[in-house]
C-alpha cells in the first residue's frame, strides 16, 4: 500500500508529463517482487518503486528512457550459473517478466488498478496524543495511511497542533465524527483515560469497523464490554467482537513505546492487507 501511495504522489502535479510504467507480469522462482508490482519512471529519469532490491533499477530506467515503442516486454533471468558470475548477481535465482508502457500522468490516474488503490487505503483514527504516541505516528506516517488524531485534553491538543499534527480536540461524550468507509477504518483507543475510551468505543460500535484496538491488558477489554452492557445495555455482537483487539498489536515483540508502535502497525498491515493482491 505504501508503494501505491508513493506512485500516486509521484504523479501529482505531473499529469501532463509522459511516464513509463513498468509492471511485473509474471515471475518464476525466487524474486524480490512478485506479479503486479510497479515502477514508474519520468522522462527526466526520476522514478518511484522498486522492481528489485536495487540491482536492476539502473537497467530498467535506461530501457524505459530509450524505448521507441509504446509498449514492450522484457525478461530478466538470474537463474543461470553464468549470471551469478558475470550477470546481475542478484542472488534471487528467478525470472522476472516485465511490461514497459508509455503513458501520460492523466492516463495513469485513470487506470483501473490505480483508481482501485485510492479506494483501498486505510483510515486510522487514534484517540490519544500522549508522549507514547510519537513512535506510532512516525510509523503510521511512513505507511502513508490516512491518520487522524483526537484528544480530549487541551494541553495535548495545543502541543500537537504546534507540531503540525492532524489533530482535533473532542468531547468523548458528544463525539459524532462521520466515517466514510468503516470497513477500511482502524480505531485505536490510547487516551489513557478509561471513561473517554469507553465512550468512544460505544460510539464506534454503531459502525461495522474493520478494527478496534484497545491499549492495555485483556482485562481492560473485558471490563469495557461489561460496562457497555451494564451502563448502556449494549451487547456487542459476535461479528463486532471479532474485530476488537485488546491488548492491541502483535504480542511478544518487545516492550516500550517503539515496540508497541511496531506491533500495532504490524497487526494492521496483516489484518487489512495480507490477503490483498499486489
Amino acid at each position: 500500500m505504501r508503494e501505491q501511495h508513493e506512485l500516486l504522489e509521484f504523479i501529482k502535479g505531473r499529469e501532463e508529463q509522459k511516464f513509463v510504467l513498468v509492471t511485473i507480469t509474471d515471475t518464476v522462482g525466487s524474486t524480490y517482487r512478485k506479479k503486479g508490482f510497479k515502477k514508474l519512471i519520468a522522462s527526466d529519469g526520476a522514478s518511484v518503486g522498486l522492481i528489485s532490491g536495487g540491482c536492476l533499477e539502473s537497467e530498467i530506467i535506461e530501457k524505459a528512457l530509450t524505448m521507441k515503442e509504446k509498449r514492450f516486454s522484457y525478461v530478466v533471468d538470474s537463474t543461470s550459473k553464468l549470471d551469478r558470475v558475470f550477470g546481475y548477481s542478484i542472488g534471487c535465482q528467478g525470472k522476472i517478466y516485465l511490461n514497459f508502457e508509455k503513458l501520460k500522468g492523466s492516463d495513469l490516474l485513470s487506470k483501473k488498478e490505480i483508481k482501485q488503490s485510492l479506494k483501498e487505503t486505510l483510515d486510522v483514527f487514534v484517540f490519544g496524543a500522549g508522549p507514547d504516541i510519537l513512535p506510532l505516528k512516525e510509523l503510521l506516517d511512513w505507511m502513508r495511511w490516512r491518520v487522524s488524531f483526537y484528544t480530549h485534553r487541551s494541553d495535548q491538543f495545543e502541543e500537537k497542533k504546534r507540531m503540525n499534527w492532524d489533530i482535533k480536540k473532542v468531547d468523548p461524550f458528544s463525539f459524532d465524527g462521520p466515517i466514510s468507509f468503516p470497513e477500511r477504518t482502524a480505531l485505536l483507543l490510547m487516551s489513557h483515560n478509561y471513561p473517554s475510551d469507553l465512550e468512544i468505543l460505544r460510539h464506534f460500535l454503531n459502525y461495522p469497523m474493520g478494527y478496534i484496538g484497545i491499549l492495555g491488558p485483556n482485562q481492560k477489554k473485558e471490563q469495557m464490554l461489561q460496562d457497555l452492557k451494564s451502563l448502556y445495555n449494549i451487547n456487542v455482537s459476535e461479528e463486532a467482537l471479532s474485530n476488537i483487539y485488546g491488548p492491541m498489536g502483535v504480542q511478544n515483540l518487545g516492550r516500550g513505546e517503539s515496540a508497541i508502535a511496531l506491533s500495532i502497525v504490524t497487526q494492521l498491515q496483516s489484518i487489512f492487507f495480507s490477503k490483498e493482491k499486489h
